[in-house]
């Protein structure tokens, strides 16, 4: 075994060299050959410009250091002034989410929601001696309530608890506040949609506990086409059952699937 293992090694030495050899012959700049056999893949459109310059991202021997991408980014307020996204400010491994070297093509947008939860549960870990009035001490207040409950319950990890869901999802909350700010007690961050869930029957007509009516409704868009097509044109915009069903928001009563325009 250990013959084979050096066996390998020399082939794969040998292989390397032989290559290097040859693009050193073709490009008389050999330190740019040799960064160019170790590069995993292009820099995405953004970052095309840093093609060759490695430095400006990487440190040796420690990678990709926050520090590097702050100098260029500190000064995006769209990001930072933003409330779902003002988190960054906390962040201090920027490669979690942002992965270079995925071609020119690649989405650097991506969004590792497993990723952040570690990232933000090892701050609490290094801060949990922190007085009351941390704000990150209601997140260690409320690890400390469920890790005994709901986690073994439910498929829920204890880093899943130190994201402030809330805190990003707020201008987006379908619950309209009526759920509260605990969301990991449902969802999880695989995935927004619930297993269990069940709707309530096609009987029911307590939609608008749930539910809030469309921006058209609310226009005389409704009385001039939602009535009509739905075949109720005394049909009040809070009585939902009226015209639809629980199987989809465009199945309509009487019609069925209606196309939307």
């Amino acid at each position: 075994m250990k013959t084979l293992a050096i066996s390998v090694i020399l082939l794969l030495t040998g292989v390397l060299s032989a290559y290097w050899l040859t693009a050193a012959e073709r490009n008389p700049n050999t330190d740019l050959v040799w960064e160019q056999l170790i590069i995993p893949g292009a820099l995405s459109e953004a970052h095309a410009f840093l093609n060759d310059d490695c430095h400006s991202c990487h440190e040796v021997l420690s990678g990709v250091e926050r520090q590097n991408c702050v100098l260029c980014h500190a000064n995006e307020t769209s990001v930072l002034g933003r409330q779902p996204t003002a988190f960054h400010a906390e962040v201090s491994d920027c490669v979690g989410c942002h992965r270079e070297h995925q071609g020119r093509d690649s989405n650097l947008n991506t969004m590792d929601h497993a990723f952040l939860a570690e990232t933000l549960f090892e701050s609490l870990r290094r801060n949990v001696n922190l007085n009351e009035n941390s704000p990150i001490f209601s997140y260690v207040d409320i690890i400390g309530q469920h890790l005994n409950t709901s986690l073994a319950n439910r498929d829920i990890t204890a880093e899943s608890y130190a994201l402030d869901c809330a805190g990003c999802h707020s201008t987006k909350d379908p619950h309209f506040n009526y759920m509260g700010n605990d969301c990991v007690q449902c969802h999880n961050l695989e995935s927004w949609t619930i297993a269990e869930f069940r709707h309530p029957t096609a009987s029911s007509t307590d939609c608008v506990q749930c539910h809030q009516p469309p921006p058209s409704h609310m226009m005389e868009h409704f009385t001039m086409l939602s009535q009509p097509v739905a075949r109720e044109r005394n049909a009040p915009v809070e009585n939902c059952f009226t015209c639809h069903q629980t199987t989809s928001w465009n199945d309509i009563k009487k019609i069925g699937f209606y196309k939307h325009h």
